[in-house]
């Protein structure tokens, strides 16, 4: 669903060809905070217009290639209103479902080996922490809604941070009893 709503987001603010929009979102790193994979574009792009949701609004040439702009339909921007009001009414996830899953199971593994990937695991997160706060730095202030995503997003790393740091201060690295 995030694939379609992104696209068609895109499009509604102007025609675009596949590739403009996957620069967009490589160079806004929507994989990290949309969970839209770049290479997905031209699928969806495809999609949309096989139901309708976009058009082919015209074919521009390049010297390697045509390229195929799409614009949005009047259905396509019915159904970006609806994919954004379901997605309005759905809970944000806010469990690192993974690390809670090797957590359940952290006797798989010996202790000095978890140990040793969660050390790994906590070097990981403070240099994303580290890399977040140089590029909050480095860039011009955010309008008031981007700084609240953005701060959300560095609670969250900080959060599991704490987390994985709660693990290597553990006397014991066993699995939480079940129920």
């Amino acid at each position: 669903m995030n694939v379609r709503l992104l696209v068609l987001a895109l499009l509604a603010e102007q025609p675009r060809h596949g590739y403009e929009i996957r620069k967009w979102l490589v160079d806004s790193h929507a994989e990290k905070w949309a969970e839209v994979k770049p290479y997905s574009v031209h699928h969806a792009l495809t999609q949309l217009a096989k139901e309708g949701l976009a058009a082919l609004d015209r074919v521009e040439p390049t010297a390697r290639r045509d390229r195929s702009v799409y614009a949005i339909t009047d259905d396509g921007r019915e159904e970006l209103r609806r994919l954004t009001r379901k997605l309005w009414g759905q809970l944000p996830n806010a469990y690192p479902a993974s690390v809670y899953l090797l957590l359940t199971f952290v006797d798989v593994l010996p202790p000095a080996e978890v140990r040793s990937l969660a050390e790994s695991l906590a070097h990981a997160l403070r240099a994303q922490l580290a890399d977040w706060e140089a590029g909050q730095a480095a860039k011009a202030p955010l309008p008031p809604l981007w700084q609240a995503m953005f701060d959300n997003g560095r609670a969250h790393l900080r959060a599991d941070l704490e987390l994985v740091e709660a693990v290597l201060s553990a006397e014991s690295l066993s699995p939480p009893p079940t129920r």
